[in-house]
């Protein structure tokens, strides 16, 4: 009796529709957390800088938390991303709100327009905090349709911080992590970042470009810039924002800086 039981209810589960993927919240499809997001702070002390960067509140300025594009501040490389960052609701991995970027990838990995930067942090108004010891977390999502064409050759992200003049102006970053398609039906998916500052290590053991870099991180991490960078994958086709179409950009959201 109890199996029939069973067997009338999951037909009238079915019958109402329910499992159908396309009925899921986008939080679901996207895999979104959802819930409160962090509440926005920067450290006042410079020798212990920690931050939350949430993006909940859209009536201040800036609406970015503080984030730039790399291509208002070094527009050489690294500009595949608009000089204007938009706070946006139209996606959020916590809370209502991410930040939002225009971008225009093109070309082949090492191109000025094949990776985009946001970051924390200026040639003009360098953080100059102390770096140590931090963990850093991110949340980015990317359109599905940007793997529609090579779906084995993946978009990626990781971090960098950039250091101050005593350091040699040297530049560290994290492992690059390969950002995740959507599938069929899914506009984009979030995938987290995370990574250590003490295990951010240069790619160049050389000097280049007058910037000097090494393998290993510097005594002192005081740093003048760090934040995330987006890239094409080799072979990755190429890809650009439709603006009529808020499911073309990327987002960020709920970056954190804490001790590690």
């Amino acid at each position: 009796m109890k199996r029939i039981i069973t067997g009338l209810l999951v037909i009238f589960l079915i019958a109402l529709g329910c499992g159908k993927v396309k009925d899921y919240p986008t939080s679901a499809t996207e895999l979104s957390y959802g819930g409160a997001d962090c509440v926005d702070f920067v450290s006042a002390d410079p020798s212990n800088y920690t931050g939350c960067f949430s993006f909940e509140d859209d009536t201040t300025i800036p609406l970015a938390k503080g984030f730039i594009s790399d291509k208002a501040d070094s527009p050489a490389y690294d500009i595949s991303f608009d000089t204007t960052l938009e706070n946006s609701t139209v996606r959020a991995y916590k809370g209502t709100h991410s930040l939002r970027m225009k971008c225009t990838y093109v070309d082949s990995v090492g191109n000025s327009l094949a990776s985009g930067i946001i970051k924390q942090g200026s040639s003009i108004a360098p953080l100059n905090v102390n770096f140590e010891h931090k963990k850093i977390t991110a949340y980015v999502w990317i359109p599905g349709n940007m793997f529609a064409s090579t779906p084995n050759n993946s978009y990626g992200a990781n971090f960098f911080y950039a250091t101050m003049a005593a350091d040699g102006w040297r530049w560290y970053q994290s492992e690059w992590v390969n950002l995740s398609g959507a599938s069929n039906g899914v506009a984009g998916v979030w995938t987290k970042l995370s990574a250590y500052t003490d295990q951010m290590t240069t790619t160049n053991p050389a000097t280049s470009g007058g910037h000097t870099t090494g393998v290993n991180p510097p005594t002192t991490y005081t740093i003048k810039a760090w934040g995330i960078k987006i890239a094409k994958g080799d072979g990755t086709a190429d890809y650009s924002t439709d603006v009529s179409n808020p499911d073309t950009y990327v987002y960020v959201d709920a970056v954190t800086v804490e001790p590690q």
